[in-house]
């Protein structure tokens, strides 16, 4: 074998012992098929990016309640941006971007997960000259928000707290 293959295999050795998973698997989680996603809003980035997760993971999604056997239900999933900085011409300097999920997780008529208000935040500093790069940096964000919080569903649905 040569050089690189031995650090490949060392290498991927040393992160399968620490625990290691690639950012957006789903390891274990603790859901049984088929899954009613309940949601007042069907295309906001939480719902499609939990949606999406099911569905790459094989685990099974349906459209009718009656027939699931596990029922993921959004209570709260809004976003939206606050004006932290003004320069002194009273021109917003500073944004800071948010996004509030709040769900349960029933898996055979138990609830598994139960989330109070999840709220992340990450702000951006704003400049009119660069209107369309700011505004793609914000959806940026949201997205980026919305995934970490994709995360934490599933780190709960698995049991790993």
């Amino acid at each position: 074998m040569s050089y690189s293959r031995h650090l490949a295999l060392a290498l991927a050795l040393l992160l399968a012992g620490c625990g290691f998973q690639l950012v957006g698997s789903l390891g274990e989680i603790d859901v049984t098929p088929p899954v009613y996603i309940s949601a007042a809003d069907r295309y906001t980035p939480f719902y499609l990016g939990v949606e999406q997760r099911l569905r790459n993971s094989g685990i099974a999604t349906t459209e009718d309640l009656n027939a699931a056997t596990s029922i993921l239900a959004i209570r709260r999933d809004d976003t939206g941006q606050r004006v932290l900085s003004v320069s002194a011409n009273n021109v917003p300097r500073e944004y800071e971007v948010f996004y509030t999920v709040s769900y349960d997780l029933t898996v055979a008529g138990n609830i598994t997960a139960v989330a109070t208000d999840l709220t992340l935040t990450r702000d951006y500093t704003w400049n009119e000259s660069q209107v369309l790069g700011k505004a793609r940096e914000e959806r940026i964000i949201r997205d980026d928000l919305a995934t970490l919080l994709i995360d934490d569903f599933v780190r709960r649905a698995a049991g790993q707290r």
